[in-house]
């Protein structure tokens, strides 16, 4: 038996993030199918604010779908933490932070 290949879809804000930015992939990730799995990469969004990353991260999490979130500085990683809230690959950004260091 073949397994089927999850849609994934990705949200990749360029450019300051801001309040409406974050309303607005919440609402883009309410109205997706059920069976669509999503991804949110922060790495080319700059000027990321704990209030707009909060605004989002709650919002994420009240869909109730498993969320991938990427692109964190070591500070939003802690932020979440702190918030109560866990997505998968938030670490990804700490890594690069530690390599970049290292270099």
């Amino acid at each position: 038996m073949r397994e089927q290949e999850q849609m994934v879809q990705v949200f990749r804000p360029a450019g300051a993030f801001e309040v409406s930015t974050a309303v607005a992939i919440v609402r883009a990730v309410e109205r997706l199918a059920p069976d669509v799995a999503v991804a949110v990469d922060l790495s080319v969004a700059f000027d990321v604010q704990d209030h707009e990353l909060a605004i989002l991260a709650y919002g994420l999490a009240a869909t109730g779908r498993r969320i991938e979130l990427s692109g964190l500085s070591r500070h939003h990683v802690r932020v979440l933490r702190y918030l109560g809230l866990d997505f998968a690959r938030t670490a990804d950004r700490e890594a690069d932070a530690a390599v970049e260091g290292a270099g």
